[in-house]
């Protein structure tokens, strides 16, 4: 599986972070549970006066981490990062920088759009996303409280928008609500992805992990599944095949 959405350098001060996490990532390493992690942070956290010095120690918290974890498996890390943004209209136009939000030097942007998917809706933003080769996914979705009509989630998907599951969401970790959303949404083939989003290496162990793919595959299918957890975030980490999703 490759997680196009994690977030365990979210809550930590980044002075701290490697040994401790590197610990629990040992245990995690053995039972191979992630081939390539895009480890991201929520833009929610960044104040905007200090945006690029901080997504500059960002970055090189990341390349750290890499390296230390390059030695534990004894592998060379891709070194994949990127921002989980807050979407507001004004971002559309910053132009040129927008490419800076988007995931590994990619032209995919992961979005949180805090459950008004209606803001996205809007033709001349999409528009401008086609304008500028930017392709939009849309994160856990299945934990929005309103709008989440299988219509709606259809429109955006044929205008090019993609969709992200949180791995938590199916366990009932984000409530019942997110639980049957996701089920919903899984039924009716609206994900391009599944991610951990998680903050912590602890809570995603193989028996854990076995049992949500094994739920996943009894509602869409092994292929599709491997499609959304391996096929489609190598799309992103290899930066090709794009054009595949046309918006």
């Amino acid at each position: 599986m490759i997680d196009i959405n994690n977030k365990i350098f979210n809550f930590y001060d980044p002075s701290k972070i490697m040994e401790s996490e590197l610990e629990s990532l040992q245990n995690s390493l053995s039972e191979n549970i992630f081939t390539d992690s895009i480890y991201t942070i929520s833009e929610k956290y960044i104040p905007e006066r200090e945006k690029t010095y901080l997504l500059n120690q960002f970055n090189n918290l990341v390349t750290n981490f890499n390296f230390e974890k390059s030695k534990i498996i004894n592998k060379e890390e891709n070194n994949l990062s990127g921002i989980e943004v807050i979407f507001r209209k004004e971002l559309i136009n910053y132009n040129q920088e927008i490419q800076d939000f988007c995931l590994v030097d990619s032209n995919f942007m992961l979005i949180d759009v805090f459950d008004n998917i209606q803001i996205i809706m809007s033709d001349n933003i999409l528009d401008e996303f086609k304008n500028q080769n930017i392709i939009p996914i849309i994160a856990h979705p299945e934990r929005f409280n309103k709008n989440t009509e299988i219509s709606k989630f259809e429109k955006l998907k044929n205008d090019g928008v993609l969709f992200q599951m949180s791995l938590g969401s199916l366990d009932g970790s984000f409530g019942e609500d997110a639980k049957l959303n996701s089920i919903n949404l899984l039924e009716n083939d609206i994900y391009d992805f599944i991610a951990s989003d998680t903050v912590n290496y602890d809570n995603l162990n193989q028996s854990y992990l076995e049992k949500i793919l094994d739920d996943l595959s009894e509602i869409i299918g092994h292929s599709k599944l491997d499609e959304i957890i391996y096929k489609n975030p190598l799309n992103i980490i290899d930066h090709k095949n794009s054009n595949n999703y046309q918006i």
